[in-house]
């Protein structure tokens, strides 16, 4: 630093432009694929190692990404789409909901739902086969499905209702 003759101190910087910084990284980056390919050629078995491992890794964060990605691409048009959690598998039957709202104060509503893979509907001469969800008396509560035909403040309070949606 260099203090000038009215007493401000002068700072000397040393900057390269835009093309001289491009021409030093693409230097840096020849020297470094020049290295790794004499590396490569003299190690075969530790090069195919690390890019085998390389491949496996990078296929298996994509994987991961995918699942990650299809899981919460779903059911985003609910008003409460960041309170509502699903709690399901082959273990977990319906008195589970009943018990998570008794047992914890954080749970503010629970519904079972019950699916079927299809269902046979007869109607005149002809079967159609549907998709078929049972559900408890809350479900319209926590979830907005768009209906067809129905009324979602009591229509799952009687035995036997229905409600008709698309999918």
């Amino acid at each position: 630093m260099a203090e000038s003759a009215n007493g401000t101190t002068a700072v000397r910087k040393r900057t390269l432009n835009l093309f001289g910084r491009i021409r030093v990284y693409i230097y840096v980056l020849k020297n470094a694929l020049a290295t790794a390919l004499r590396m490569f050629r003299r190690r075969k078995a530790f090069t195919l190692i690390n890019v085998g491992g390389l491949a496996f890794s990078l296929a298996a964060c994509l994987l991961i990404s995918v699942f990650i990605r299809e899981e919460t691409s779903f059911d985003r048009f609910h008003a409460n789409r960041d309170r509502i959690f699903r709690l399901g598998g082959s273990t977990v039957g319906w008195p589970y909901a009943r018990i998570l709202q008794d047992d914890y104060p954080e749970v503010e509503s629970t519904v079972s739902l019950r699916t079927y893979p299809t269902y046979a509907v007869k109607r005149g001469d002809e079967r159609l086969y549907e998709r078929m969800l049972y559900a408890g008396a809350r479900f319209f509560d926590i979830f907005d499905i768009p209906l067809l035909q129905g009324n979602p403040a009591g229509a799952l309070d009687a035995p036997y209702s229905a409600v008709l949606s698309e999918p």
